[in-house]
């Protein structure tokens, strides 16, 4: 029996792949104002592309959307989970100058996640900003925030530099704010906050194994292997 267990064992370790508990997608709102010089903007898609293979990490229930906001927010990408597809619309992304816009930001996550984002999928959106709202009231960017939290939405806040106080971001995210709202001050620092946005997602939608598709009929081959191992052990006389 015990190579029997052993075969099993090995047949689900080999012919499994990463998923999830529940479905992930994930909407990333990416500062591209004015206030971002060239080489900072470049460190923004850099982490924003960074962030996203970590979040993925193999599991293969995952989506990912992007949103460029100044002083309007543009869809660039709807949920999608071909990660190679999303890093050429990352590569292939300019600063847009302008002003700051967090209402819109949150208003063009809204009609994303309702236009790509998935039913039965737990839904995401990180801001990644540098500036101050300042494009209307401070007050309609809260009012924005909270109608993605009312829906269920995990709402994260990265201030990169600028002038943003921690405060503000608190104000915008999911509680307990200090697992949602993340200030920095250097490129290093900006990356260190990926394990811990990983971490807070996965508590929400844990990865899991399962049998990969390619390998189903060899496992299923495996299994049958291991009951005529288990039929042909002798039966042992009890001592």
């Amino acid at each position: 029996m015990k190579y029997s267990i052993a075969a099993l064992v090995l047949c689900l370790s080999i012919f499994s792949t990463t998923a999830r508990a529940l479905p992930l997608d994930v909407t990333f709102l990416v500062d591209s104002s004015g206030s971002i010089t060239p080489e900072d903007y470049e460190t923004l898609t850099e982490y924003t592309r960074d962030l996203i293979g970590a979040i993925r990490d193999g599991n293969v229930d995952t989506t990912f959307a992007l949103v460029e906001f100044s002083t309007v927010a543009v869809i660039r990408q709807a949920h999608e989970q071909d990660i190679n597809a999303l890093n050429a619309v990352i590569d292939s992304s300019y600063q847009y100058g302008g002003q700051t816009n967090w209402t819109g930001a949150f208003d063009t996550a809204m009609n994303v996640i309702n236009g790509s984002g998935r039913v039965a999928a737990q839904q995401a959106a990180i801001l990644i900003t540098d500036g101050v709202h300042h494009v209307g009231s401070i007050f309609a960017a809260y009012e924005s925030a909270n109608e993605l939290l009312d829906e269920g939405v995990i709402l994260f806040g990265v201030g990169y530099y600028g002038n943003i106080a921690r405060n503000d971001l608190e104000d915008l995210v999911s509680s307990p704010s200090d697992n949602f709202a993340f200030h920095v001050d250097d490129a290093d620092s900006l990356v260190s906050t990926i394990p811990a946005i990983v971490g807070e997602l996965n508590a929400f939608a844990p990865p899991v194994n399962v049998p990969a598709p390619a390998g189903l009929f060899l496992l299923l081959a495996g299994l049958a292997l291991v009951s005529l191992v288990s039929l042909r052990e002798p039966l042992r006389r009890p001592s």
